[in-house]
């Protein structure tokens, strides 16, 4: 039996944290069904933390709506689309 590398809960059962990247932009419908589905993740698993990928117009208004999870709990990294970045700053 492998030692338990996380913290126990109330059980004493081994619970692992991790940190995982997603990618808002995927899939078929972007960020309107990623971004729930990635808070509903939150809820199951409430020693993960998120990183999430997207653009900002698409995705910010959406997190604005989806506040009830802790900010604690994921960090956003947003970008540009390609067109602006290849567009140097004036």
């Amino acid at each position: 039996m492998r030692a338990c590398e996380g913290a126990f809960d109330a059980g004493a059962r081994c619970v692992m944290s991790s940190t995982l990247a997603v990618d808002l932009m995927g899939g078929d419908h972007g960020p309107r069904v990623t971004l729930p589905a990635c808070v509903q993740f939150l809820q199951a698993h409430p020693d993960s933390r998120l990183i999430l990928v997207g653009q900002a117009e698409a995705v910010m208004p959406l997190l604005e709506s989806l506040r009830p999870v802790p900010s604690s709990r994921f960090e956003t990294v947003v970008r540009r689309p390609a067109y602006q970045q290849a567009i140097p700053a004036p």
